[in-house]
């Protein structure tokens, strides 16, 4: 997700590798580790995916994405179909408006921002903690990670979100299985 980085998919790729699979979670450009500035499209994005993919020599791939990822593996798979093998979307709308108090406060890189995506984007039991397992805040962690990113790298995501309108057309592509992961209490992507 915009802001976000390889971390938060630290306990999911030790799962999957347990299966005897590879997982890869990666960096965006302007995300975590990565030093190159944040791309400025779901589109850009999506081709850097592509070309993240043909580096690493992945010739095909089951993507995982959430939120502004969601709408990145959606379009990779879309342009792509002998590609992907499945695709499980969380987080994910048709289209995803931003509200102009968040942006504002994005652009001016206020820790408001981060504020507004934590208490929008996570349902009320996380709000409170209470993790079922030990050590884990879902809310204090999403919170810091969104704090931690660049400047300039959570408004660059949530405008490639805000003018992102080609979900629905990508998805009339999909041909592979997709699980879509939603949340009732998700006020980010209803």
């Amino acid at each position: 997700g915009n802001g976000l980085d390889h971390t938060i998919w630290q306990l999911q790729t030790r799962h999957i590798a347990s299966r005897s699979r590879q997982a890869i979670a990666v960096d965006l450009p302007g995300h975590g580790q990565s030093e190159a500035p944040p791309l400025k499209s779901i589109y850009e994005m999506s081709d850097w995916l592509l070309r993240f993919m043909d580096a690493s020599d992945i010739g095909t791939a089951t993507l995982v994405g959430h939120s502004m990822g969601a709408f990145i593996t959606l379009e990779t798979a879309a342009g792509n179909p002998n590609r992907i093998e499945k695709l499980c979307l969380m987080g994910i709308s048709e289209t995803m408006p931003v509200h102009p108090e968040l942006l504002a406060a994005a652009k001016r890189n206020e820790t408001l921002a981060a504020e507004l995506i934590v208490f929008w984007g996570l349902g009320q039991k996380a709000q409170l903690g209470g993790h079922p397992a030990p050590g884990l805040w879902v809310h204090g962690a999403s919170k810091t990670l969104l704090s931690n990113a660049r400047a300039g790298t959570l408004y660059t995501g949530l405008s490639a979100c805000n003018s992102y309108q080609g979900a629905a057309k990508a998805a009339s592509k999909i041909k592979c299985q997709t699980l879509l992961v939603l949340g009732s209490d998700d006020k980010m992507t209803p």
